[in-house]
């Protein structure tokens, strides 16, 4: 949703000529003055003042996209890597274990066969060795592949980029609306997915009905966390663009919000 919105806003926003102004703010042409911010310019400077037109539905819009998705983003980028995949080879190599301790003398001897050859047929004839080496090698090919890089790696890396190069103003109030979304996650979870599929959608959550709150919260605050990430480098950019920041959702223009302006 927020790099369809994104490419529409700067397919809209390429046949505008560029414009220097910076965040809504009056811009001095060729007198020197301060630059003013809202109202009428002074009288007679007319020629040398001019205002960015005020953002459209479609600009903020994907202002709020951004900021709901990039904390999004990022935490689910790092629960698949340093959690799902961890989690999905210790499985596999587990799922042989497992079936190979299957195999005890009184299972083998009730089908009169060697515990040896028992382990075979149930590792479809393979050693444990080979087993694991197979089931690593399909949990692999489920995460390790160009498809899983970008949505769950280079989709933070382009939103990223994206928050540097344009003038996209990270509201510290707008927090809420990336708590909303998280909530309204927890609420699909519990409600909705558990009630349907009987499983959580990710299995290390689940630790018991009454822990599962604590893992909704912890989810929540984390959210936060990288919303304040956002925040910051929305800040860093910045400061070290000598941009200054605005106040309202109406100080958002539309060139802010294509890289070519």
């Amino acid at each position: 949703a927020y790099f369809g919105v994104a490419t529409a806003n700067s397919l809209l926003g390429c046949p505008r000529p560029p414009n220097n102004s910076l965040l809504g703010f009056m811009t001095a042409h060729d007198d020197g003055k301060e630059p003013l911010r809202g109202g009428e310019p002074e009288a007679g400077a007319l020629g040398r003042f001019r205002r960015e037109p005020e953002a459209g539905l479609l600009q903020k819009l994907q202002l709020l996209l951004l900021e709901v998705e990039i904390p999004a983003a990022i935490l689910l980028d790092l629960v698949v890597w340093t959690v799902l995949v961890p989690e999905s080879r210790a499985g596999a190599e587990g799922a042989c274990a497992a079936a190979a301790a299957s195999c005890t003398p009184q299972v083998a001897a009730q089908h009169n066969i060697s515990v040896a050859q028992c382990v075979r047929d149930v590792l479809h004839n393979h050693t444990l060795p080979e087993c694991e080496a197979l089931e690593l090698q399909a949990a692999d090919a489920v995460y390790y592949n160009w498809g899983m890089y970008m949505v769950h790696g280079l989709n933070s890396v382009f939103m990223l980029v994206e928050l540097c190069l344009n003038r996209l103003p990270i509201r510290p109030w707008h927090v809420f609306f990336t708590g909303w979304w998280a909530t309204a996650y927890c609420i699909f979870q519990c409600f909705i997915w558990f009630p349907l599929k009987g499983q959580w959608m990710y299995p290390f959550m689940y630790t018991g009905t009454i822990m599962v709150i604590p893992w909704m919260l912890g989810l929540l605050l984390l959210h936060w966390f990288f919303f304040g990430v956002a925040l910051g480098l929305s800040r860093l950019r910045d400061r070290c663009a000598g941009i200054s920041s605005t106040s309202s959702w109406s100080d958002v223009p539309q060139s802010s919000l294509n890289i070519g302006h």
